[in-house]
């Protein structure tokens, strides 16, 4: 994911030279708080860009950064695999209904931005102390699913090679809400913030962006078949009720076909009113023909 944020960024700053002239760009080399690294971005003192999938809260940093709406994950970041335990592959494969999925319990780490959004859609959440810890505790069933993005589940899987013959990846199951990223640049430089917008501004217009990300995560979305996909919906409750449509309907159209099975989860938020369909009805309407 680092070196895919890279080839962002160098991109962009590449598109900028014609009318900014040559950069010079490094990369920070220690590990930092998500809480610093927001920091010293604002200030500028030490970094002045930084990606992230948050709006920013606080409103020092808010007042000081200038943050981009920067699709460069073509809205998929909130696409998640299913990671289960073995024993529970056919309860997985047999879901038909909103309710059957409503009483399966998500793995989260603590404090994650995602738990909001689970429970918003009902959805109960069992914390883990750390990331490390989710998958022990999956293995033992305190819960009974890890959902992770879909450009990141196998691999993290692979990596925890001592869960292999416990636990895997189910075909076909997926879970979607909307996640915005953002290109955040410090205020503390106006031509930078220009340089930054105007090159965001060809690499997304020019279709790089999309080319990018296509090329880049081909293989993560290889064993997605539309065809045979059930997808639960998920609104995000820190989106208006327009921004979670728009997207929604943007990324069911380009991964999903009329042959897949989507169901859109209630929300809390937007009392219950679940975009039009009834609970337990799949869509089967507004989607690109195969």
């Amino acid at each position: 994911m680092r070196d895919y944020h890279k080839q962002v960024i160098r991109r962009v700053l590449d598109l900028s030279v014609d009318k900014y002239g040559a950069y010079s760009l490094d990369f920070a080399t220690k590990k930092a708080s998500v809480v610093r690294v927001r920091n010293e971005v604002a200030f500028g003192d030490h970094y002045q860009i930084d990606f992230s999938a948050m709006i920013l809260e606080n409103e020092t940093v808010r007042a000081k950064t200038h943050q981009i709406r920067f699709p460069i994950f073509d809205e998929t970041l909130g696409l998640r695999q299913l990671i289960i335990h073995k024993s529970d592959l056919e309860k997985f494969r047999s879901l038909k209904t909103l309710d059957e999925f409503i009483s399966l319990r998500a793995g989260q780490g603590e404090k994650w931005q995602d738990i909001g959004i689970y429970n918003d859609a009902g959805i109960e959440v069992i914390e883990s102390i750390n990331y490390e810890s989710l998958f022990p505790m999956l293995a033992q069933k305190r819960f009974d699913y890890l959902p992770l993005g879909i450009i990141e589940a196998d691999a993290a899987l692979n990596n925890e090679k001592q869960f292999l013959d416990t636990l895997q990846i189910v075909d076909n199951v997926y879970v979607y809400y909307p996640i915005p990223f953002y290109l955040n640049v410090t205020k503390r430089y106006t031509g930078l913030v220009n340089r930054i917008n105007y090159g965001v501004k060809k690499f997304e217009e020019s279709g790089e962006m999309k080319a990018m990300f296509q090329s880049y995560f081909k293989q993560q979305f290889s064993s997605l078949d539309p065809s045979k996909s059930l997808v639960f919906v998920v609104r995000n409750p820190e989106l208006s009720k327009s921004d979670n449509e728009h997207i929604i309907a943007k990324v069911m159209n380009s991964y999903f076909t009329k042959k897949s099975n989507l169901f859109y989860l209630p929300s809390q938020k937007f009392d219950g009113t679940n975009l039009g369909l009834m609970p337990d009805t799949p869509l089967q309407t507004n989607l690109s023909a195969d």
